[in-house]
């Protein structure tokens, strides 16, 4: 018996002998349906795929040290930059153990006359992948020595990230989704209708693809 797609084929074309079609879009592109065709048989596509997670680089001043020749403060004496560089690699060390770890920021004023103040604040981290934290200093920042300048120490350290979603494939008004956090799924039309002649756009994002059937 034959199918209704059959019968519209032989009403449409009479007793024409037709050739069957495969069209594939790896990329975006355009597609003109020919003039002897009004639909497509079979649809099949998919976006990209997401990520399941991803790694994040970071970073933040975790040690600022500020001189100045005005003012006072607490303390008797020049906090030094040995002290400042004990501090980063302390820092370093704590954001290093990974996970969800609080670390400490350290801003230390230094004072031409000969006295500091040292203030702290606690900083919440999330996500922290281990063994990931490198320090480096940055400005006036010095590795022994009296403080005479500021500088700032800085700490680095990568992070997991929240899952990513793929971008959707279209093509002939149908929508193939993307990956949610992982592989994109596989979407299936039949019996789409196209106007002969006419320019359709195909879109397909890096790692997508559409393939349909027709008769020609």
């Amino acid at each position: 018996m034959a199918s209704s797609i059959d019968v519209m084929r032989s009403l449409f074309y009479g007793k024409k002998s037709r050739t069957p079609m495969t069209q594939t879009f790896n990329a975006s592109g355009t597609w003109v349906a020919p003039a002897t065709t009004t639909m497509i048989d079979t649809l099949s596509g998919r976006g990209s795929n997401g990520t399941a997670s991803s790694v994040v680089a970071a970073s933040a001043i975790t040690v600022y040290v500020n001189y100045l020749t005005s003012g006072s403060g607490s303390t008797a004496g020049n906090y030094g930059w040995a002290s400042a560089v004990s501090l980063l690699d302390s820092t370093k060390s704590t954001i290093s153990a990974g996970g969800n770890p609080t670390y400490t920021e350290y801003q230390i004023v230094q004072y031409s006359n000969n006295t500091y103040r040292v203030d702290t604040h606690s900083r919440p981290l999330s996500g922290v992948i281990g063994s990931s934290a490198a320090s480096y200093g940055t400005g006036g920042w010095a590795p022994f020595g009296n403080i005479s300048n500021g500088g700032e120490g800085v700490v680095t350290w990568n992070s997991v990230g929240p899952p990513t979603n793929g971008d959707p494939s279209s093509a002939f008004s149908k929508t193939f989704p993307g990956g949610t956090g992982g592989p994109a799924p596989t979407g299936n039309f039949t019996n789409v209708t196209v106007v002969p002649g006419m320019s359709y756009d195909i879109v397909v994002p890096p790692g997508g693809t559409i393939t349909f059937t027709y008769y020609q």
